[in-house]
C-alpha cells in the first residue's frame, strides 16, 4: 500500500509556542520516574508546571471582597457555594436561601420546557437576577452547557462540535466562534459557560470524545487557550469579561478522558507522569488565560475520586498552578463520594470545592453545609475563601453594576441570535473541519450541473446533523422544526446544485426513478452525550446493517458512490469505506450543513471553490477492538491524516475483520 493507502506519515508535533504554553514542556523538567508505584495516588506538586495567572493582585478587588464578606451571615455565605437547577428552584427560593448560582442543565428550560426561545429564556434570567439582587444583593452566575454555541436557545448558530474544530487545527477560529457564542448567550442573560472541554480522550468508546479537540495534548493545549480567550477577551484589555463575554469553564479536571475501557465517570488507572503529559496539557493555558472557573470530574485517578483530590485540587491546581477562579463540582458529583451521605459531604469542600452543582438535592445540601459549617466541620476560613473566590468572579465581570439581564448591554438584542455573521463562520468551521479519507479517480470535488441523489438518515436530519447537547442533553427528541435558520447536509447540496443548472434528488433510502450520475450518502451516529454515549467497541453497524446495504446497492447500480460520516468519534467503518467512493468525515456539523456544499462540489465555472483543508485529530482504528494511539499499529489513519483534492485518494480493499469475538455485543450505530 502507498502511503495515503494506509495511513500518512506521522507529522512533526512541536509544542505551541507562546508564554501561556510554555508549562506544557513539564515531562522533561520534571524529577526521574521510578518504574515502582507508578500507578500510586501520591501527588508530587513540584512535578507539576508552574503556571502565571495573567491577573495582578488588586487590593481594591480584594477590599471589596472583604467588606462583602463582612456583612454577610453564615447562611448567606453557605448558599453562595451553591448552584441549583432552574427546574428545581424558584426565584422566592433563590432569595430566600441566598444562592450564588442557578444553571440550566440536562433537559431544563423555562417552564420545564427545553425547547424554548429567546424570550422566554430572557424573562426567566430576569426572575431569578431580581430575586437575588433582593434578597442577598449578590447577583448570580447563570450558567448553561454552551458547548457548541448557544444550543440552550431554539434559532442559535449551532457550530461544529470540538472534535470537529479540532481538524481545523485553526485556534483563531475557535477563538471567534467562542466569542461569537457569548453574544448569543448574553442576548438571554446566560453568562457563564460550562466550556470548553479540555479533556484529553484517549479511548473512542467514551460517549463524550467529540467534546474534546483531539488526542493529543499538545493541539488541546492550544485550542484550550483560544477558546477561554473567545469567551472571556484577553485579560489586561477593556473587552475582558466585560458585557459581551461570559465566563469560562475549563472541564473536566481531571483525567476524564484517560479512564479505563473509556468508561463515562470511571477511573484513570494512568501513572502521575500521564496525568500530567496527558490529562492535564490543556489546563496551564487555560489558567494562563484567565480562566475564571474549573469544572471537577466525576472520574477517579487510581482509586480516588477527583472531587475529594485535595491534593490535586488544592495543593496542584490552586498553588501550584496559580489557578484564581473558583472550583464548581460536577452535577451531584459530591454524592458520590466515599463516606458522603446524601447531601452531607463536607469532605468535597475540604479538597478545595469552592460551588457545589447540587440541582435538583440544593437544600438538602444547603442544609446539611449549614450544620457542618456551625459545627466547625467546615472552617469558617474555608468557607470563606470559597466565598471569595466567587465573589472575586463576580466582581470581574461586572454583575454587580450591570442591572438585570435584559438591562445589559446585549440584553434582547436578539437579532444576534443566528445572526449572519456568526453563521457565516459555522460554515466556515464546517468547510475547514471536513476529513477526506478516500477519493478514488479524483472523483471529488463533484460537478454540481449533474443528476445527484441524496441519500441516507442523516441527509436532511439536524438532530444528527448536530449530536447530543443540543436543545435537550442527549440531543434527542427534536426536529428539524426546533432550529429555525439551520440548514441541513442535503439543503445546502440542492442549492449548490441548482445554483449550476443541475438537479437534485431526496431519497433516504437510497430508491430513485431517474439513474442519478452520483449518490451522496449521509449517514452516521445517532445523538447521544454523557454516559449513554458509552459503547463496548468501535463498530459503527453490525455487519451487513442497513448502511452498507444501502452503499453496495447503489455501486451495484453502476453509480458512484461519496459518503458523508456524521460521527463524534473514529469509528471502524471498513467495510463501509470499501463500499464507497469518496468517504468524508463530516463529524457533528452543526447548523449550517452548506459548508459541506461548499467543499464537495466544484463552482459552477468548474473551478475549485474550497479544497478539503481538515486533518484528523485522532487515529482512526484499523478494527473495531483496539484503541489506535496517535500513530500505532492499530491505526488504519494515523493523527493528522486528511487528503485534499490534488491527492492520490484511492485505496486498496481494506481488511473486513472487526476483531469482535463471535458472541459478543453487536453495537448499532447510535
Amino acid at each position: 500500500m502507498s502511503s495515503n493507502e494506509r495511513h500518512a506519515p506521522a507529522p512533526t508535533r512541536r509544542m505551541p509556542t507562546g508564554a501561556a504554553l510554555v508549562a506544557l514542556a513539564c515531562a522533561a523538567s520534571a524529577p526521574a520516574w521510578s518504574a515502582t508505584g507508578a500507578l500510586s495516588t501520591t501527588v508530587h506538586p513540584a512535578r507539576w508546571p508552574r503556571v502565571q495567572w495573567p491577573l495582578p493582585e488588586s487590593p481594591r478587588l480584594q477590599q471589596r471582597i472583604a467588606a462583602i464578606i463582612a456583612r454577610m451571615t453564615v447562611p448567606e455565605k453557605v448558599g453562595q457555594i451553591i448552584q441549583a437547577d432552574i427546574d428545581y428552584v424558584t426565584p422566592e427560593q433563590v432569595a430566600k436561601y441566598h444562592l450564588g448560582s442557578i444553571l440550566t442543565g440536562a433537559n431544563s428550560g423555562p417552564d420545564k420546557n427545553p425547547i424554548a426561545t429567546a424570550q422566554q429564556w430572557l424573562r426567566l434570567a430576569d426572575r431569578y437576577q431580581a430575586a437575588a439582587l433582593q434578597g442577598s444583593g449578590i447577583p448570580l452566575l447563570f450558567g448553561a452547557d454552551c458547548v457548541h454555541g448557544a444550543q440552550k436557545i431554539v434559532g442559535a448558530t449551532l457550530y461544529p462540535q470540538n472534535i470537529a474544530l479540532g481538524a481545523t487545527r485553526d485556534p483563531a477560529l475557535v477563538e471567534k466562534i467562542e466569542a461569537a457564542t457569548a453574544e448569543e448567550m448574553r442576548t438571554v442573560g446566560f453568562n457563564w459557560a460550562f466550556a470548553p472541554g479540555v479533556m484529553v480522550p484517549q479511548n473512542d468508546r467514551w460517549g463524550r470524545v467529540y467534546e474534546g479537540f483531539s488526542q493529543n495534548p499538545a493541539l488541546v493545549a492550544r485550542m484550550a487557550r483560544a477558546a477561554v480567550l473567545g469567551f472571556q477577551g484577553t485579560p489586561g484589555t477593556p473587552d475582558f469579561l466585560d458585557a459581551r463575554h461570559v465566563a469560562a469553564t475549563a472541564k473536566h479536571f481531571l483525567g476524564d478522558g484517560s479512564t479505563t475501557d473509556g468508561i463515562d465517570e470511571g477511573d484513570a488507572e494512568v501513572s502521575e507522569r500521564d496525568l500530567i503529559r496527558v490529562a492535564n496539557a490543556g489546563y496551564p493555558p487555560a489558567i494562563a488565560a484567565g480562566v475564571q472557573t474549573i469544572m471537577v470530574s466525576y472520574s477517579s485517578w487510581n482509586g480516588v475520586k477527583m472531587s475529594a483530590n485535595r491534593a490535586l485540587l488544592t495543593d496542584v491546581l490552586k498553588r501550584r498552578m496559580d489557578f484564581g477562579g473558583f472550583l464548581i463540582s460536577d452535577w451531584d458529583a459530591v454524592r458520590q463520594l466515599p463516606g458522603c451521605v446524601g447531601a452531607a459531604c463536607p469532605k468535597a469542600i475540604d479538597a478545595g470545592i469552592d460551588m457545589a452543582m447540587e440541582p435538583d438535592n440544593w437544600r438538602a445540601f444547603y442544609d446539611n453545609t449549614l450544620r457542618e459549617v456551625e459545627k466547625g466541620s467546615i472552617p469558617m476560613q474555608r468557607l470563606d475563601h470559597a466565598v471569595a473566590r466567587i465573589l472575586a468572579v463576580k466582581l470581574r465581570m461586572g454583575l454587580f453594576t450591570q442591572g438585570l439581564p435584559s438591562q445589559q448591554p446585549l440584553g434582547g438584542k436578539f437579532d444576534l441570535i443566528g445572526a449572519a455573521a456568526h453563521r457565516a463562520l459555522a460554515r466556515q468551521a464546517v468547510r475547514e473541519s471536513l476529513v477526506l479519507l478516500k477519493n478514488a479517480h479524483h472523483l471529488l470535488p463533484l460537478k454540481p450541473g449533474q443528476r445527484v441523489l441524496v441519500a441516507g438518515p442523516g441527509a436532511d436530519s439536524l438532530p444528527l446533523q448536530n449530536g447530543g447537547w443540543t436543545l435537550t442533553w442527549q440531543g434527542t427528541g427534536t426536529r428539524n422544526a426546533d432550529f429555525p435558520g439551520a440548514t441541513s447536509i442535503w439543503a445546502g447540496i440542492r442549492q449548490a446544485v441548482a445554483a449550476a443548472g443541475g438537479t437534485a434528488e431526496l431519497s433516504v433510502d437510497g430508491r430513485y426513478t431517474r439513474k442519478p450520475d452520483v449518490a451522496i450518502v449521509v449517514y452516521g451516529e445517532k445523538p447521544y452525550a454523557e454516559y449513554l454515549g458509552d459503547r463496548p467497541n468501535l463498530e459503527f453497524e453490525p455487519r451487513d446493517g442497513a448502511t452498507l446495504q444501502l452503499l453496495r446497492r447503489l455501486r451495484q447500480a453502476g453509480i458512484p458512490v461519496v459518503s458523508i460520516f456524521l460521527t463524534g468519534r473514529p469509528l471502524w467503518v471498513n467495510r463501509e469505506i470499501n463500499a464507497s467512493d469518496a468517504f468524508v468525515v463530516a463529524w457533528l456539523p452543526g447548523s449550517e450543513g452548506e459548508g459541506v456544499a461548499d467543499v464537495l462540489f466544484r463552482k459552477p465555472d468548474g473551478g475549485i471553490a474550497f479544497d478539503f483543508r481538515g486533518k484528523l485529530p485522532a487515529a482512526w482504528p484499523i478494527n473495531a477492538v483496539d484503541q489506535p494511539g496517535l500513530d500505532g499499529p492499530h491505526a488504519l489513519f494515523s493523527y493528522g491524516y486528511g487528503l485534499n483534492d490534488a491527492d492520490n485518494g484511492d485505496l486498496r480493499t481494506l481488511p473486513t475483520a472487526s476483531g469482535i469475538e463471535p458472541g459478543a455485543i453487536a453495537v448499532a450505530g447510535r
